[in-house]
């Protein structure tokens, strides 16, 4: 049976490519685009809670924004470590878009983890 840890790092080789135009980290249009998923998964996400019944003010829908922000550009960064795609990191921004303050609690709690404080 195979681990979770080898089953994850032979996705993650399969994932990584070399960097292309499209996905350079100083291109603009790149982390534009990204960001933006980030921020359409916050609306989606959003919008999700009003359809089931969750009221939503204006500010907190703002927080969230802000806060889905925050994650997709943390998720930017690791992609860009990673070699990702450009189409994948998209992916993922809104993923974490959608995940909010979520993603950022996994991606510290695994840092903790990695420093050896926890």
């Amino acid at each position: 049976m195979l681990s979770f840890q080898l089953i994850a790092s032979k996705w993650r080789l399969s994932m990584k490519i070399k960097h292309m135009q499209n996905s350079d980290p100083t291109n603009w249009l790149y982390w534009l685009m990204t960001l933006g998923m980030a921020a359409l998964g916050s609306i989606a996400k959003t919008a999700f809670d009003i359809i089931n019944g969750k009221a939503v003010g204006i500010k907190i829908a703002i927080c969230q924004l802000i806060v889905s922000m925050f994650a997709g550009a943390l998720t930017i960064l690791l992609s860009i470590a990673l070699q990702f795609s450009a189409e994948f990191t998209g992916c993922m921004a809104g993923s974490a878009g959608w995940l909010g303050a979520e993603m950022i609690k996994v991606i510290a709690e695994r840092m903790k983890r990695s420093a050896g404080e926890q």
